[in-house]
Order: structure tokens, then sequence, then C-alpha cells
């Protein structure tokens, strides 16, 4: 999937802009803008703890959907992007 970096959806600065992007596009979009946090570890080759730390560190955005965290995958790819040491497994 490709991330239009002019998008305003592409760069929340908080949790509260992160939900409304979840709430605005379709289930099907979801699918393919927000990750779980064993999907974004599967991805990065990491463990789900690491990514679960980022995310109680305020390294990545994401959002509670139930008892799971949703994170923008969007977001994944900027930090892992600055980060550099780690690359995303497509």
């Amino acid at each position: 999937m490709h991330f239009d970096e002019n998008d305003n959806r592409s760069h929340p600065k908080n949790e509260h802009e992160l939900l409304n992007i979840y709430l605005s596009v379709t289930p099907e979009e979801r699918q393919h803008l927000f990750v779980s946090t064993s999907t974004a570890a599967s991805k990065l080759g990491i463990s789900q703890r690491t990514v679960e730390l980022w995310i109680e560190h305020g390294n990545l955005l994401a959002i509670r959907a139930g008892r799971n965290y949703q994170i923008y995958l969007p977001d994944v790819h900027r930090y892992v992007a600055k980060c550099s040491n780690v690359s995303i497994v497509e």
C-alpha cells in the first residue's frame, strides 16, 4: 500500500486525531491502515512486547479497540524509517 506524504491523515499528532482517522474510514480501509501489535511485530521481526513498549513510551501512536491496540501503519513506517536499523517485511 502506498502512503501519500501529502495526505493529512498520514500524520496524526495525537490519539484524538488518530481516533478520528479510525472512525472516518470504512472497515475495509481500516484493514489496510491499521495493524495489531502482533501484526506489527511480525512485519518488523521483533517481539510484540517491544511494539507495546514503543506505544507505552509514546514512540508509536495507537488506539485501543477492545483489549487490543490498533496501530496506524503509516506511523509504523515513519518510526522504523526514523530508527533505520529495522526494516518492514511485506
